[in-house]
């Protein structure tokens, strides 16, 4: 496997992310990380374009603000992220999380209704 992509600027990084950014999903794939498919999701921010790949806290977290599990739904529209003190191989880590209030702030009525 060539590691040089992870050491690159292509993926989402704590230090990317600035208090109430918008990044703008442009697309979702399925990658192959360590053996093992994954969800990721491509997004765009005043022109700085980069990767997240998704654990299972923010596929749950998306599915809160957009009440489905389906990709489709999501492409297209605004995200927020968070930073958050978790654990990462035994160490402390800072840690991306999507902030549901503040992107379902930026959803547009119509589909805050049908998730009420």
């Amino acid at each position: 496997m060539d590691l040089s992509k992870y050491a690159s600027g292509d993926y989402l990084k704590a230090e990317d992310i600035k208090s109430k950014d918008t990044w703008a999903v442009v697309g979702a794939e399925e990658v192959e990380l360590d053996g093992q498919k994954k969800a990721q999701l491509n997004l765009e921010h005043k022109g700085d374009k980069k990767s997240l790949t998704l654990n299972s806290t923010n596929i749950k977290r998306l599915s809160e603000v957009f009440g489905t599990f389906d990709s489709d739904r999501i492409v297209g529209r605004p995200l927020v992220f968070k930073i958050v003190e978790t654990e990462y191989k035994g160490k402390r880590a800072d840690g991306i999380r999507v902030d549901v209030e503040a992107t379902k702030k930026l959803q547009p009525a119509s589909d805050a209704q049908k998730q009420a």
